[in-house]
């Protein structure tokens, strides 16, 4: 019966984090083509705008997640040890995932052309990062530690298995 309530618990990490990668794309290819002025469909019809952006988003989304794995791995098996479940986890989390992206980011290409374009890439690298954690937050971090092995329960405190040991010197008990 764990196997499967810990099967369930997996795919529902796997579609969370994708969704909250994708989330996260959407966020900064809409920055960044804001900050940009990049109009990704000029003068095309409307269904070759819609493809284009949809497949911008669709490539972000990949280089997010790759990038963003094994931190957020990191992060998930943190929250899901401890049954952290507080939005502020995921949020600074997410924001901690934007940052580290953009130094890699610019030590890979250098910094950007202006301090105000390099503000700008910041904050919407950070404000991705955000929106990234909350949408994971949603879909999974509200029931983190749901399921937990019988290897990690706390047995502290218990006399026998079914359940927590009675205080001495209560109710007239030794």
């Amino acid at each position: 019966m764990i196997f499967f309530r810990l099967l369930g618990r997996l795919i529902l990490i796997a579609c969370g984090f994708f969704l909250a990668s994708l989330a996260a794309a959407l966020t900064a290819t809409a920055g960044l083509e804001r900050a940009y002025g990049i109009a990704i469909a000029t003068g095309e019809p409307f269904g070759d705008f819609v493809v284009t952006w949809v497949l911008s988003v669709l490539v972000s989304a990949m280089a997010i997640s790759q990038f963003s794995l094994t931190l957020a791995a990191i992060a998930i098996i943190v929250a899901e040890s401890f049954a952290l479940r507080s939005w502020l986890y995921y949020a600074a989390a997410g924001a901690l995932i934007g940052v580290l992206a953009l130094v890699a980011l610019e030590s890979e290409r250098g910094p950007a052309g202006s301090s105000r374009m390099a503000d700008l890439e910041a904050l919407i690298f950070i404000a991705a990062g955000l929106v990234g954690g909350l949408t994971y937050w949603l879909i999974v971090g509200r029931s983190a530690g749901a399921v937990t092995l019988p290897l990690f329960r706390a047995t502290a405190g218990t006399d026998d298995k079914d359940g927590p040991a009675a205080p001495a010197g209560r109710n007239g008990a030794n």
